[in-house]
């Protein structure tokens, strides 16, 4: 998975590869990579807390690292062992908010805006989601596209998943929208 982080106007673009180990990691960026065991520590509607242990290429160093959750905005705060930031996840992204207005009962259904193969999947059924949060992330032409929820829900289905083909107008994501 590529991503791009940005930290006080620096854009890095950070590589994670998932290892044949469980819960490792390859982390690459500008040119040098790190072998990392990630345990999740604890994660609720306002972000998350993981344990980093670097394994390679030199000494174990073990970190406390917390990730807010993403706003609408691509940015997050991060505290790395108590030094927190702001930084931007994948800011060059363009946000297409794709929930339809066909709605069925108290749902919307979030579809494909333009054919393309999904990058990353976002939520997962019973994940409470924010209005403009992003959903899933579809590359099209060369282009990443977060597509966003329209409203404030629940996901109630999952229908694609990562490395997945979609067409045109084929339904991703089912939202149980709050209030309705």
């Amino acid at each position: 998975m590529r991503i791009e982080i940005e930290v006080n106007g620096k854009v890095r673009e950070v590589i994670l590869e998932k290892t044949s180990k469980p819960d490792r990691f390859l982390v690459s960026w500008d040119q040098r990579a790190f072998e990392v065991d990630a345990q999740l520590i604890e994660q609720n509607q306002h972000g998350m807390r993981l344990s980093l242990v670097q394994l390679a290429p030199a000494d174990p160093v073990s970190r406390k690292i917390y990730c807010g959750k993403i706003d609408s905005d691509g940015a997050m705060s991060i505290s790395v062992d108590g030094v927190s930031f702001q930084a931007s996840i994948n800011g060059s992204r363009n946000r297409i908010n794709t929930v339809d207005g066909g709605s069925e009962g108290d749902s919307s259904r979030l579809t494909a805006p333009m054919p393309g193969k999904v990058v990353r999947v976002l939520v997962g059924p019973g994940d409470k989601v924010e209005a403009r949060q992003p959903v899933v992330v579809v590359e099209a032409m060369k282009m990443e596209n977060e597509l966003t929820v329209e409203k404030a829900g629940t996901i109630e289905e999952v229908r694609i998943s990562e490395g997945e083909s979609v067409e045109l107008g084929q339904l991703l994501v089912v939202v149980n929208i709050d209030g309705i």
